[in-house]
């Protein structure tokens, strides 16, 4: 179905009018959602984080091994091996994972709440502590994908399954 705008409202709404299949004719009016874009999200809180965000990535640094650090230096990207398989941190809604018992390459998605207010490298350290502490809570809440598929929500592919849960 077709549609024209016949006026975009102040408060994000359109008014439309549909030009062709079932509703031909009628006029609604809808709002119009806009998902922020992940990068350019991340990409003003570089900006404008100043002091905060040179702390948040001493702190995040301090966290990484070595090979981490140059990964992270390098790419601003680095992996964390857990028990259950392979995470690599630096891609916010898209962490690749490549789980132990399970073949194949998966995305994650883990979003610390109140993201917005964070610097990044505060993300980082915050997804970084968590699945130290618990990887298989971390694993549990991802939602995951296998790569271009849809997304279905936790636990991630690769938790063996808990035989308390089963009940």
């Amino acid at each position: 179905m077709r549609y024209e705008v016949l006026e975009e409202l102040t408060d994000g709404r359109r008014r439309v009018r549909y030009v062709d299949g079932p509703l031909a004719g009628r006029t609604v009016v809808f709002h119009v959602a806009r998902r922020p874009r992940t990068r350019s999200a991340l990409a003003r809180r570089r900006q404008t984080v100043g002091q905060a965000g040179e702390r948040a990535g001493e702190l995040l640094t301090s966290l990484l091994g070595e090979e981490q650090r140059a990964d992270w230096q390098e790419r601003r990207r680095f992996r964390v091996e857990t028990e259950y398989g392979t995470i690599e941190l630096g891609r916010l809604h898209a962490m690749p994972y490549w789980p132990k018992t399970v073949p194949g390459e998966f995305e994650l998605c883990v979003v610390p709440t109140q993201l917005d207010d964070l610097p990044e490298d505060d993300v980082w350290t915050n997804l970084l502590l968590a699945l130290r502490a618990d990887p298989r809570w971390f694993l549990t809440v991802a939602n995951w994908r296998k790569r271009g598929g849809p997304w279905c929500m936790g636990p991630a592919p690769g938790l063996p399954l808990d035989p308390a849960t089963l009940s």
